[in-house]
């Protein structure tokens, strides 16, 4: 799940994005008009975190060295595959994702950073389409044709 983060006083328009790979289904609400589009999803599943047969190429410190509290210290890693290139950041030693970069010719350039991680799923709700999708969804089944038998 993406949610782009909210500018307080603009104008702008954000967007609840749900991706349920399982079902193939992007659903995207977007959060100033209350407006859901349900499209099919296309795009692969990208793995969260250390990508499987990635290499290792370092480990260094990000934030005020010297600090406490204000440092962690993260390992990156990349690989090249035949579907793209992929480079990512964890922290060390427990491994949670801070930065995944993913670039392909079908797909074009993915970026997602990480904060305020959680262990495990506190909410299954996350996987929940809003109710405003639910209703888009179930007007688009009412509109479609069913075939003659």
């Amino acid at each position: 799940r993406e949610v782009e983060e909210i500018l307080l006083g603009s104008d702008k328009e954000y967007v609840d994005r749900l991706y349920l790979y399982n079902e193939a289904k992007n659903y995207s609400l977007n959060l100033k008009t209350k407006v859901c589009t349900v499209t099919a999803l296309t795009r692969p599943f990208r793995h969260r975190g250390v990508f499987p047969g990635a290499k290792f190429d370092g480990i260094f410190n990000i934030g005020a060295v010297g600090v406490s509290g204000e440092v962690v210290a993260v390992q990156a890693f990349s690989a090249n595959g035949t579907d793209g290139f992929y480079t990512g950041l964890v922290t060390y030693p427990s491994c949670y994702p801070v930065q995944n970069l993913f670039f392909s010719k079908a797909n074009g350039f993915e970026h997602s950073d990480y904060f305020d991680l959680n262990i495990g799923i506190v909410d299954l709700n996350v996987f929940v389409p809003p109710q405003e999708c639910i209703k888009a969804e179930e007007e688009m089944n009412k509109k479609k044709i069913m075939p003659v038998v």
